[in-house]
């Protein structure tokens, strides 16, 4: 990942613990558990998988015009919701960050 990145995503999360304007929550068919929190404009998607799903969360940065996913889910059918997920923002997916190498990502 190049620095110009980590910057951007550090300052993202930085910008949703100090400025959260709102927060909605759902409940996806999968048992991924979606919440939306808007920080400054943008939107950061919290997708967080069931405990018997490992429990994993991933984010999406929805900027004006596309989005940064950051990590993914372990199991098959989570991923492929998490894809399914983003999808639906209709947006393009602008860059992928994993952040660690651990087998849920």
């Amino acid at each position: 990942m190049n620095k110009r990145w980590l910057i951007f995503v550090s300052v993202v999360l930085f910008g949703i613990l100090f400025s959260v304007q709102a927060q909605e929550s759902m409940m996806r068919e999968s048992g991924l558990k979606v919440s939306i929190t808007d920080a400054r404009g943008l939107k950061v998607h919290s997708v967080s998988a069931p405990m018997q799903a490992f429990a994993n969360s991933t984010y999406i940065i929805e900027t004006p015009n596309s989005l940064v996913l950051i990590d993914t889910q372990f199991l098959l059918p989570m991923a492929m919701d998490y894809r399914a997920y983003a999808d639906s923002l209709g947006k393009p997916i602008e860059r992928l960050i994993i952040t660690h190498e651990h087998p849920d990502h």
